[in-house]
């Protein structure tokens, strides 16, 4: 009663993304870069074909791109002035230090603090609840394990030390 269900491919289709000036404020130093929306489809390529070329593989670290480089990518494409660049840059840096005072703010409120404190106390109270009762339950199998043994007579060997 086992039926075989197969999916199979037959072509890989490959998509080509202009780089865009971003506005990702989480980059700190030099312009960020993005995707743009627009696409060129490029030629369809047999699954088999595209899987036997070799791919390179990158290291997390490998997809950092440094300012100079973006910066260098945003003129080449010819779509971006220095003062294009320089703007967005003043821009994100802008949001950026807003989000920062936002976030100091926010954490600096009283209600926050007291906050903090009841989490940091209820979370003490139930570590500390909870070494009492792993205390308690070790006592308990210390207990259990000389009632188990009372009454019994060793061999002599086991009186010697």
């Amino acid at each position: 009663m086992s039926h075989d269900h197969r999916v199979l491919f037959d072509a890989v289709e490959i998509r080509e993304y202009p780089i865009v000036l971003g506005n990702n404020p989480s980059s700190t130093i030099g312009p960020s870069i993005e995707i743009g929306w627009e696409y060129t489809d490029l030629e369809p390529q047999d699954v088999e074909d595209h899987a036997n070329r070799k791919t390179i593989k990158r290291d997390v670290r490998a997809l950092y791109v440094a300012p100079v480089v973006r910066e260098s990518i945003l003129l080449r494409s010819e779509q971006y002035s220095h003062q294009d660049i320089d703007e967005a840059v003043r821009e994100k840096n802008k949001v950026r230090q807003q989000r920062e005072r936002s976030n100091f703010i926010t954490n600096s409120n009283p209600i926050n603090d007291v906050r903090k404190k009841v989490r940091y106390q209820k979370r003490r109270k139930k570590i500390g609840c909870a070494i009492k009762n792993l205390q308690k339950e070790q006592q308990e199998v210390e207990v259990r394990e000389l009632n188990l043994y009372r009454g019994w007579w060793l061999p002599f060997s086991a009186y010697v030390f």
